[in-house]
């Protein structure tokens, strides 16, 4: 019976195309998150689900602490999962997943995701194309790759059986299905490297098409994220100032949006300024936890005769609905940012913390000089402080304001 001896030869598993894009994605992503928390944003402060909150911007990019914490954290999973090609995968599908839902979730907000990750329309094009990145990275396989194969070795003839094999003669029949001699199997190494290569592809076509992938899901993405963030409607107690906010755009006013309104298209990037609609009142009270400060706020002023009174009331006011005085008034407040009583620094459309901000800065000095300098009996004071106040709101304010007791 003849016996061979075989030898097998390693197979190669090829090259990941997954494993470098993923760990470059994953360190840009940490120094990211930790410079943003550093010359950024840095507060944890969350309203959940329904909250809204506000963060401060690093090379135009708006985030708090949550936002760079998501940043950091993501590339801090990509980095350790992209030693090997499987993990790289895995994480990048996790993480690819976050970064969309995030994207969209503020792209549906405007202004955070859920409440705790604060972003504008930058920092949500930055998560939604790192998304989809890494989602087509987690598709990627490898390549060039060859399986391992088994080649004949040297062949040593042994009698075995007889008619089976036979070592020599003429009559030796051979093995039922052996290969002839056109179709034998190269045993030389060098021949074995000349012949036909197994691999499972070109790595230049599968790197090319990876790319191509790449750039047009980057692409549509950034389409789209630009299509649905110029999509926007206003509730039955907001008004909308909408201000062009594109690449190639100036930076003035595009058009009031009324309220209650129905879907309206505001134009690829712009900036959505919303502000109560409906009659709002600023509360001037001694008892503690009424009013619209903390603690006991009364506003003290002395009488003609000398007597210091202590001044409570609360005053009626709306927006004006007018379309020119909502442009005038967004130029002239909604572009700047107000301190409010937790100590953050909102602009006035951002929810009703930063309209309270707002009317702490702006209105309130004015009721309190107003009612300081108008006040002159004392039998007379809240009466004749009402009416001043209203006079501020309307006259001071250029009409912005209406309201009255």
């Amino acid at each position: 019976m003849a016996f061979g001896r075989k030898n097998r030869v390693a197979g190669r598993p090829g090259v990941s195309l997954a494993k470098g894009p993923v760990a470059l994605i994953g360190l840009a992503s940490i120094a990211f998150g930790v410079l943003g928390f550093i010359f950024g944003g840095r507060s944890f402060t969350m309203h959940p689900l329904r909250g809204t909150v506000n963060g401060a911007n690093f090379i135009g990019v708006e985030g708090n602490g949550w936002t760079w914490a998501l940043f950091a954290a993501g590339g801090l999973l990509l980095l350790m999962g992209s030693r090997l090609h499987w993990s790289a995968k895995t994480t990048a599908m996790i993480v690819g997943l976050a970064y969309g839902v995030a994207a969209l979730l503020g792209v549906t907000d405007g202004t955070d995701a859920l409440g705790i990750f604060a972003m504008n329309g930058l920092t949500e094009l930055i998560l939604g194309a790192a998304g989809i990145a890494l989602l087509i990275l987690s598709m990627m396989p490898r390549v060039g790759g060859r399986p391992a194969t088994v080649a004949p070795g040297d062949r040593t003839d042994r009698t075995g059986r007889e008619g089976r094999f036979s070592s020599t003669g003429a009559g030796a029949r051979a093995r039922v299905g052996a290969r002839g001699p056109d179709t034998a199997r190269p045993t030389s190494p060098a021949l074995r490297r000349a012949g036909p290569r197994r691999g499972r592809g070109a790595p230049g076509g599968f790197a090319g098409l990876g790319v191509f992938t790449v750039v047009l899901g980057v692409v549509g993405l950034v389409a789209l994220i630009g299509l649905f963030h110029g999509l926007t409607k206003t509730n039955g107690g907001e008004v909308a100032v909408v201000r062009n906010g594109g690449p190639f755009d100036n930076r003035r006013t595009r058009q009031v949006i009324d309220a209650a309104s129905g879907i309206t298209w505001t134009g690829w990037w712009s900036q959505i300024h919303k502000y109560p609609a409906q009659q709002r009142f600023y509360t001037i009270t001694a008892e503690n936890g009424r009013g619209d400060r903390p603690g006991v706020d009364v506003v003290h002023t002395p009488t003609s005769d000398g007597v210091n009174v202590g001044i409570e009331g609360t005053i009626y006011f709306q927006l004006t609905l007018d379309h020119a005085a909502l442009r005038a008034f967004d130029d002239k407040f909604g572009t700047r940012k107000f301190r409010g009583l937790d100590g953050v620094i909102r602009a006035a459309y951002d929810g009703d913390d930063g309209w309270s901000g707002f009317l702490d800065q702006i209105v309130r000095p004015v009721i309190d000089n107003t009612w300081a300098s108008r006040s002159t009996r004392s039998g007379g004071a809240e009466e004749r402080a009402v009416n001043c106040a209203r006079k501020a709101a309307e006259g001071r304010t250029n009409h912005w304001l209406t309201g009255g007791e």
